[in-house]
């Protein structure tokens, strides 16, 4: 084969291979226009029509989220600023809805030990919550505990995407619950329907705890309950070492402050000695004594 059939064929492969994904891109823009389209558009108009009047109500929802170890029941936020955003297209491929959970001021608390310093970030990352964070270093210059900063806000967020690659619409659901791993779900075109929508806003406005109901076999709630309570005994456990770690610095600090007391009054009293030995020894010199 000469140079220009190798050529040939290469561009013979390329155009087949373009042809071939134009092929696969117009059947699932065909998918989407016949399945997907509609409930998208749907799903558009039904939380563009719920965040108008959101805003109009304006009233604020009080959640709860385990962000401070000390207080394992969650520190409360208000959820409030619904918005919506998409992709700007006429069809739309992505929804998403968003509220802002914020905090009244910001919340401080102190965590003990390296471990549970990078585990407690960790979470906050996760959340993607604001926070500051002021480490406590030990002799050697390594971590031993930390005063973190809330700040906030965090945004908690549906978002809702075509896939016709997939053949369905996704629904993914962050920070509306008490872990921050956000849920997924899939839906086919005609699965996405009304009542879909209707659960979405539910949890939206904490109304529902989950967009699907599951039914849980007492084995696995069993299990469940154990896991919590084992969550719970950490939590407590992360509690006591927090106080033990605060009472154990605060008589740190009282007994270096006893020490500089000290320390302070034995410099002052050596001052003193040391000031009326020298007049002293001034007056030998001068041949008085302290009678004369």
């Amino acid at each position: 084969m000469g140079l220009q059939d190798e050529l040939q064929a290469e561009v013979d492969r390329i155009r087949a291979r373009e042809a071939s994904d134009y092929a696969l891109l117009q059947e699932r823009e065909a998918f989407y226009q016949q399945h997907l389209g509609p409930a998208m558009r749907a799903a558009e108009a039904y939380f563009c029509a719920l965040v108008d009047k959101l805003k109009v109500i304006g009233s604020d929802i009080p959640v709860r989220y385990p962000l401070d170890p000390q207080h394992p029941e969650g520190i409360e936020l208000r959820q409030s600023d619904y918005r919506l955003r998409t992709d700007g297209n006429r069809d739309p491929r992505q929804i998403d809805v968003l509220c802002s959970c914020k905090l009244d001021k910001p919340h401080e608390f102190y965590v003990p030990t390296e471990s549970r310093v990078e585990s407690r970030a960790k979470l906050l990352h996760a959340y993607s919550f604001l926070h500051h964070r002021k480490n406590k270093l030990d002799d050697f210059y390594n971590i031993c505990g930390a005063t973190f900063i809330l700040e906030g806000p965090m945004t908690a967020r549906i978002r809702i995407v075509a896939n016709p690659a997939e053949r369905c619409i996704e629904v993914e659901l962050r920070n509306f619950f008490q872990d921050p791993a956000p849920r997924r779900h899939r839906f086919e075109g005609a699965a996405f329907d009304e009542a879909i929508l209707e659960r979405l806003a539910k949890l939206l406005l904490r109304q529902i705890p989950q967009l699907i109901e599951t039914s849980v076999s007492p084995e696995l709630r069993d299990e469940l309950r154990q896991q919590l309570d084992a969550e719970q005994a950490r939590r407590e456990q992360d509690l006591a070492a927090a106080h033990a770690e605060r009472a154990s610095a605060q008589r740190r600090e009282a007994a270096e402050a006893r020490l500089a007391n000290r320390l302070r009054r034995g410099l002052v009293k050596l001052g003193r000695d040391a000031s009326a030995g020298m007049k002293l020894a001034r007056q030998k010199l001068s041949g008085k004594t302290p009678r004369d």
